[in-house]
Order: C-alpha cells, then sequence, then structure tokens
C-alpha cells in the first residue's frame, strides 16, 4: 500500500482557524484504494520542512501533497514552482521576519517545480466541475518555503518522493467564522474535499 502524506497549518496571526488544518485532520487514516493518508498539522514557520522530511524518511512515504490557506485564490490553486527568497508581509509563529533572503543557501537553485503532473491534476479537477487555477508563482511567504524544500528535498531522498501543492482559499465552513474581503469567495467545502481526494488519488 502506497503511503501519502497531507499536510495542513495550524491557524496564524490573528486567526484562530485554518481550513487547511482541519482537512489534514479530516483525511489522517483515510485508506483510498491503495493508498493511505497521513496527515501532519505543521506550524506556519519557515523552517516546517524538517518535520515534514522527517516523517517522510520514517514511513518511506511515496507521496506528498501539501495544503495552504490563501485567501485570494478563487479554488484549488496548483502551484508548480517555488523560488528561493522568503519575503513574507508577516513574521511567522516563531517571529521569524525575512525580507528577500534564499530559502537555502549554497548553490542551491533560483527556482524547482514540484514533481507532479501539474497540468493534468489541474485538468481532472476542471473536468470534475472544481474550481482550479494553475499558478507558477506561490509568493515568497511560509508556503513557498514549504513548496521550495519539499521539491527540492525529495529529489534528493532516495526513495524519489513525488510531491504537490496546493493553495485553497476559506471554506463554506468557515462562513460565520471569519469574515473575507470584497471579491475573495468561500469554496464550498464539500468540493474542496472532493478535490482533494481527487487529488489523491490521482498524484
Amino acid at each position: 500500500m502506497e503511503t501519502i502524506i497531507l499536510t495542513g497549518f495550524e491557524p496564524f496571526g490573528s486567526y484562530s482557524h485554518n481550513p487547511t488544518q482541519q482537512s489534514t485532520l479530516d483525511f489522517h487514516g483515510k485508506i483510498f484504494g491503495d493508498r493511505k493518508v497521513i496527515g501532519l498539522v505543521l506550524p506556519c514557520t519557515y523552517d516546517a520542512w524538517g518535520q515534514l522530511a522527517s516523517l517522510i524518511q520514517r514511513t518511506n512515504a511515496d507521496k506528498v501533497i501539501s495544503t495552504g490557506l490563501s485567501s485570494s485564490v478563487k479554488g484549488i490553486r496548483i502551484e508548480s514552482k517555488f523560488h528561493n527568497v522568503m519575503n513574507g508581509k508577516y513574521p511567522d509563529a516563531k517571529g521569524f521576519d525575512p525580507k528577500n533572503i534564499p530559502v537555502m543557501e549554497e548553490d542551491a537553485p533560483i527556482s524547482v517545480r514540484s514533481k507532479a503532473a501539474h497540468k493534468k491534476l489541474f485538468d481532472l479537477l476542471i473536468k470534475k466541475g472544481i474550481p482550479a487555477e494553475l499558478s507558477t508563482n506561490a509568493d515568497a511567504f511560509i508556503c513557498n518555503a514549504l513548496g521550495y524544500k519539499t521539491s527540492l528535498g525529495t529529489r534528493n531522498h532516495r526513495y524519489n518522493t513525488r510531491n504537490l501543492f496546493i493553495h485553497v482559499p476559506w471554506t463554506t465552513a468557515y462562513k460565520d467564522k471569519v469574515s473575507i474581503e470584497e471579491g475573495k469567495i468561500f469554496l464550498d467545502q464539500n468540493v474542496y474535499y472532493k478535490g482533494l481526494e481527487l487529488l489523491i488519488k490521482n498524484i
């Protein structure tokens, strides 16, 4: 049976909720065909990769799907490319506040792509009626740092783990818990979970 690690993030800043934390907990232990999901909720820090790397090594994971919150996206946004820069608007949960410094030093590449069939997965979501976007810019905050380190780290890992990163907006489960700016959306919770299941089955 294949092992799929699913990651999400803890609530951050002024928020007491994070939809990716809850989806990670909800999918933990689920089995889809020959794939078993292990959920890992990460802190909102630039060094969160360390916890994920440790779990990959302990479980010999075949694939990793990481999820992050971005209130500006219009559906499930597949991030295909990550850049070697940290430049967030706010400090992370440890107070680290980098401004235009590399995610990794020592001749690390300027950018790196995750090892997933991005266009194929995007097309699959669209075909199933799930709002989706395809992106080559994951910004320069914690999600980009995790995507960069995961994409680079799994290439160097002897098990050749495949990885994918997606951004999702707030879901309808949080309509009475958070307010969002005009022009932003609440994604139907069931649609998000349907899309996440499709990604788990097809990555």
